[in-house]
């Protein structure tokens, strides 16, 4: 008997000790943490920062706080973030923890001095990024500086992705100058919406090229009589890529962004949308009741005519990013690579923000017009076409900027 009645009683303390652990372990993923000077159970909130790079120093409320990555347990409140590194831009935000709650940030810092690299080395003309924003089309034009490298001049395609002798950037010629075509004379380059074809635009040509290889043993195809055919489909399967994207939208939604927006440019992950308001609008939630919000990234249903916001589809969720007046007529928007930052060109600046138009940080200032600056879709890296050379304020290359 008293061998049952010990093990009655080890069993029923291993069953407390499991119950106990259940209610701490169920306590603790809801926020409860221990105050040790006070001796009592209090609920919070988890603050996790994460950096690229990794190891940035975590100040809160101006306060070092350790470093990225971190969790950190904080009483309910809004806290100053701010991250710092050697040799990058300070990122900081105001946000709010909440109790029961994880805030998530996942910040970038830029560097203060980022890496120039010369893509191009005889002088390039009217370059384009293509849809997929893996290659970049432009002139070589027939000039001392191209014969001097032996080069041949006509139109190349410069490959983002991929990379020769020496790492560098290959191009690759696909229309040459002949006795009757000068591409110097180039007015426009047009990509197809697939990148398959180039439209070269001059004063009374208009060519259809391949952009795959060199049409070397057949005569360039003068389309000019087909030109606004060719563009009307072009501008059809744009149609078509679009509507694709607002197909991932529920349907009132998706109407009521049709009918009051802009779209300026499609994330690489295609799930978010940077927009212009072309009418004041409530937008309605197709995700109700809504998501939290992670406590730095503000969810704004009311449009203002003529600002800029930024919606992510798969969240349900709309940002402000900024005003009109903030964007001047030659301003470019584009997304990052990583489908959380924009870049802001200017003519001469290149800035970078946060999706929520936050942290807008200057990352070069130089001699190029705000068409001429191009991000790629598989890095953080941005093409400029710019001169270095004071003295040669018409010599135009192509530069990689890094920004890792």
């Amino acid at each position: 008997m008293k061998i049952v009645s010990q093990r009655i009683i080890i069993t029923a303390v291993s069953f407390i000790f499991l119950i106990s652990l259940t209610v701490i372990g169920v306590k603790f993923l809801q926020g409860y943490r221990v105050d040790v000077n006070k001796k009592q159970l209090k609920l919070t909130g988890l603050l996790v920062v994460k950096s690229q790079p990794v190891a940035a120093q975590l100040f809160l409320d101006d306060k070092l706080s350790g470093a990225t990555d971190a969790s950190l347990s904080l009483p309910q409140g809004d806290y100053k973030v701010k991250l710092a590194k050697p040799g990058y831009q300070v990122w900081q935000k105001q946000i709010r923890v909440r109790n029961g709650l994880v805030t998530q940030i996942g910040a970038t810092l830029w560097p203060i001095s980022p890496d120039l690299s010369k893509v191009t080395y005889a002088g390039v003309l009217k370059p384009v990024l293509s849809p997929s924003r893996n290659e970049i089309a432009y002139v070589l034009p027939n000039s001392k500086a191209v014969n001097d490298w032996q080069l041949q001049p006509g139109i190349y395609i410069l490959s983002l992705s991929s990379r020769g002798i020496l790492n560098k950037k290959r191009s690759h010629l696909i229309a040459k100058d002949t006795l009757t075509v000068n591409f110097d004379k180039l007015k426009k380059l047009i990509w197809s919406p697939d990148g398959s074809k180039l439209m070269a635009i001059l004063d009374n040509q208009v060519f259809l090229l391949s952009t795959a290889n060199l049409q070397d043993n057949t005569p360039l195809l003068d389309v000019s009589y087909q030109k606004s055919n060719i563009l009307n489909l072009w501008a059809k399967q744009k149609d078509i890529q679009l509507k694709a994207v607002f197909e991932k939208i529920k349907k009132p939604l998706a109407q009521e962004l049709s009918r009051s927006s802009r779209v300026v440019d499609i994330s690489p992950n295609d799930n978010i949308l940077l927009y212009q308001a072309t009418a004041s609008a409530k937008l309605n939630r197709v995700i109700d009741p809504p998501l939290p919000d992670n406590g730095h990234f503000q969810d704004i249903r009311k449009l203002k005519k003529g600002d800029y916001y930024v919606y992510d589809i798969r969240d349900d969720k709309n940002y402000y990013l900024m005003a009109k007046s903030q964007v001047l007529p030659k301003t470019k928007l584009w997304w990052m690579a990583d489908s959380r930052h924009i870049l802001v060109i200017n003519p001469g600046i290149i800035s970078i923000i946060d999706l929520d138009g936050s942290n807008k940080t200057t990352i070069f200032t130089g001699k190029f017009d705000s068409g001429d600056v191009f991000p790629y879709a598989s890095s953080q890296d941005i093409i400029v076409l710019t001169s270095l050379n004071p003295t040669q304020v018409k010599f135009y290359n192509l530069y990689n900027l890094s920004l890792r």
